[in-house]
């Protein structure tokens, strides 16, 4: 099922090679391990650079976002089975 979130979340995040990688994710009390990146862009909203990432752990997939100007992350939708 595919729910629409938008909802402002913390991420613990890695920076590599001039690259973020999101690692997991804090979502209504509960940390959600990201074992993989599915797919990653990114766009100018205006002036501000949006880091785009289609990310999962082992049930669930999550689409964020990491605003580079607020340094803000951004949980958008949730797919969950079931």
């Amino acid at each position: 099922m595919l729910s629409e979130v938008n909802e402002v979340v913390e991420v613990m995040t890695i920076f590599k090679k001039n690259l973020v990688w999101p690692k997991a994710l804090k979502w209504n009390g509960r940390v959600y391990n990201i074992n993989k990146v599915n797919m990653r862009h990114q766009t100018l909203e205006g002036q501000t650079l949006i880091h785009y990432f289609s990310v999962s752990d082992s049930a669930n997939f999550f689409k964020l976002a990491f605003n580079t100007k607020n340094l803000q992350w951004k949980l958008e939708q949730v797919y969950s089975e079931g």
